[in-house]
This record gives structure tokens, sequence and C-alpha cells, in this order.
């Protein structure tokens, strides 16, 4: 007997609606950032670094005010630039596009609606991103 097949959503797509506790998700939301995208040490991520991991995208070394990336994450979830993916209270994905730069956050804690972030290309961003970002 043949599985049926599961529906669902896909977690690189943006969200249809703004979930209605918008305003409280951006003011719980925060970047933790991640070594594993770091070559250097910042006052983004613990003081205890190590070595990114062989994989992943490194991102630049003159993004490292807390700050201005905590604004950028408040900023794409208001704009709707989140993915339709739940878990927990907290979309899985969100996008943000800055001076031809783009950036991939993943939630890392979905208790506390913790970010990591790491740069993309354009093209690995989802469809519709650019009418968001005009």
């Amino acid at each position: 007997m043949k599985i049926p097949e599961r529906k669902r959503k896909t977690p690189y797509k943006l969200v249809s609606k703004l979930p209605d506790d918008i305003d409280n998700l951006i003011n719980r939301v925060r970047y933790v950032g991640s070594p594993e995208h770091k070559d250097a040490p910042n006052d983004l991520i613990n003081p205890n670094y190590h070595k990114p991991r062989a994989d992943a995208s490194i991102c630049p070394r003159d993004i490292n005010n807390i700050d201005i990336v905590n604004t950028w994450l408040r900023e794409a979830f208001s704009k709707g630039a989140i993915s339709e993916y739940m878990e927990g209270d907290f979309p899985r994905f969100v996008w943000y596009k800055t001076n031809g730069m783009a950036f991939q956050g993943r939630l890392t804690n979905r208790g506390n609606g913790e970010y990591k972030g790491f740069p993309v290309s354009l093209s690995e961003l989802p469809k519709g991103i650019d009418k968001i970002y005009k």
C-alpha cells in the first residue's frame, strides 16, 4: 500500500500573511550568532571562538555590531521576509537584503526566538523576496 503524500509547508516559502502577533514576535526575537560562520572573533559571537564549519558560508568581518544585526532581524520580520514554516511561535527562516548582500537567519532556539545568520547568494532567496526589498 502506498503511503499518502504529506502536505508539508516548504521551509523556503515566504509567509503569505503576517502572523496576528507579529509585534509580539518582533519584540521577542534576537540574534545570537554562531561561530560556525565566522573566521575571526568579533562582538557577535561568544569569545570561545573556534574555526568555522568547512561547508559554512563566512560572514563579512565588517558586520560585527549586534544592535545592527538585531535591527535587520526585526526589520525582516516586520516586512514579512519570514518563512511560512513555523517552529513553535517562530518562523524557521528569515531573510534580509542590504547593499547587494543577502542573509538568511535560521531559528536556533524556538522557545526564546533566537536566530543565527549567514550570507547567501541572491539566487538562494525565496521567490517573492524582491517585492519586499524594493
